[in-house]
C-alpha cells in the first residue's frame, strides 16, 4: 500500500502525520510513505530524520497574515496544485491524508482532481477553517473528540482520536523521582510568555526550589536569557530550544507546563502526565482553550489564561504539586483515562478500507 502525507509546519501537525507512517510501516516492511510538505516547516529536518521521504511544495499561509501576503498565498496555490499533481501522478499513492498545515490544501485539492482516495485529520476540539472546507471534498475526517464530529458533513466523520508517536505509549513512569520534575514546553517553537512567567515564577518558589528540577524547552530567541535565570537562582535545569525525544521528557516528569495545541493534549493523555496549561489566547476560535477544556473536566489539568498568568500565581500551582506529588500523580491518572493510544492503528484501518472501496 502505497500511503502519502500532506502537510506539516508545526510539531502539532506533523507527529500525527509521523504516527500514521509508523503504524503503516509497522504492519508491513512492503508498505510505502511519502511526507509532502513545505520548506517552511519542521518537516524539513524532522520527516528525514524518522526514516522517511519527502517532496516539497509552494504554499504559504493565509489566516492572520496581512493583505499582501494574503495575495501572494492565493497566488501560489495554482502553483501548489500543480505541483501536487504532478507528485501524486508519478508516485500513485492508493490514499493521501491531510494532517494539517500549508501542504494540506494543495495535496488534497489535487488528490480530489485525480480522484485519489483522501481523509483528513482534525485533532481541535473546535476545527479550523481550512480543514472545514476540505471536509467537503475528503472521503473521511477523523477527529480527537466526539463533540467534533458534528461539526463536519453528516456521515464523514469518525472519533478516532489523534494518532500520537509509538514511542508515546505506554510510559514506564518512576513511582517518585529524587526531585519533582517539571517539564515546560511552548509548541515546537517555543512561546516567549510562557519562558518569562516560568522564569519569573521559579524565583518566588521559596523552600520548594530545593526540591524541584525543570526540563525546559524554549524555543531559540530566550534560549539564553532561560538559561540564565535558572543558573542565577540555582535551580537545576536542562534547558534547550527544541526536545527531540519527548517520549523521554514525558516519562522523566511529573508534571508538564505547557500550551493546549492538539498534538500536546493528546500526547498528555497518552503519556499520563497532569499539566497546567496555558492556552494561547490567539488561536483560531480559542481552539486550545476548548482543547484544555477536554483535560480540566477529566481533573487532569488545571487552565491558566494567559491574560491571568502571574508568576506568583504559577508559582504557588507548581508549589502545591511539588509539596503533594500524589496530587500530580492522580492528574496523570486521570489523563489516561481519557487518552485514546489506537488513534493511529484506527486510521490506518479505515484508510486501508478507504482504499479498498476504490
Amino acid at each position: 500500500m502505497r500511503f502519502l502525507v500532506a502537510g506539516g509546519g508545526t510539531g502539532g501537525h506533523l507527529f500525527p502525520g509521523i504516527a500514521l507512517a509508523q503504524e503503516m510501516i509497522a504492519r508491513s516492511a512492503k508498505n510505502e510513505v511519502l511526507f509532502v510538505g513545505t520548506a517552511q516547516g519542521l518537516e524539513g529536518r524532522l520527516v528525514p530524520r524518522e526514516g522517511f521521504p519527502l517532496r516539497l511544495i509552494s504554499a504559504s499561509g493565509f489566516k492572520g497574515r496581512g493583505p499582501r501576503a494574503k495575495i501572494r498565498a492565493l497566488l501560489s496555490l495554482p502553483k501548489g496544485v500543480a505541483q501536487s499533481i504532478g507528485i501524486l501522478r508519478a508516485w500513485r499513492p492508493d490514499v493521501a491524508v491531510g494532517v494539517g498545515g500549508y501542504a494540506s490544501g494543495p495535496v488534497l485539492l489535487a488528490a480530489t482532481a485525480l480522484r485519489i482516495p483522501r481523509a483528513i485529520i482534525e485533532p481541535n476540539a473546535i476545527p479550523g477553517i481550512t480543514n472545514r472546507l476540505l471536509g467537503h471534498f475528503v472521503n473521511e475526517i477523523y477527529v480527537a473528540w466526539d463533540e467534533t464530529a458534528g461539526r463536519f458533513p453528516r456521515g464523514k466523520a469518525f472519533a478516532t482520536g489523534n494518532p500520537i508517536r509509538r514511542g508515546m505509549r505506554p510510559l514506564a513512569r518512576a513511582a517518585a523521582h529524587e526531585k519533582f520534575t517539571v517539564l515546560v514546553f511552548g509548541g515546537s517553537q517555543g512561546a516567549h510568555r510562557i519562558n518569562t512567567a516560568v522564569i519569573d515564577a521559579i524565583g518566588l518558589l521559596g523552600e520548594a526550589s530545593r526540591r524541584v528540577r525543570f526540563m525546559h524547552q524554549t524555543g531559540q530567541a530566550d534560549l539564553e536569557e532561560v538559561r540564565a535565570a535558572y543558573t542565577a537562582r540555582g535551580i537545576e535545569a536542562e534547558v534547550a530550544p527544541f526536545f527531540d525525544n519527548m517520549e523521554a521528557r514525558y516519562a522523566a516528569a511529573e508534571l508538564v507546563v505547557s500550551r493546549a495545541g492538539a498534538t500536546t493534549i493528546a500526547e498528555l493523555a497518552g503519556a499520563g502526565m497532569g499539566a497546567i496549561l496555558i492556552p494561547f489566547p490567539f488561536a483560531t476560535d480559542d481552539h486550545q482553550a476548548a482543547n484544555a477544556r477536554v483535560l480540566e473536566r477529566a481533573g487532569a489539568a488545571r487552565i491558566v489564561l494567559e491574560k491571568d498568568l502571574t508568576p506568583a500565581g504559577l508559582a504557588a500551582m507548581i508549589r502545591t504539586l511539588a509539596e503533594n506529588p500524589a496530587l500530580a500523580r492522580a492528574m496523570g491518572e486521570r489523563a489516561g483515562a481519557v487518552a485514546k493510544p489506537d488513534a493511529a492503528r484506527v486510521i490506518v484501518d479505515r484508510l486501508k478500507a478507504l482504499s479498498a472501496k476504490q
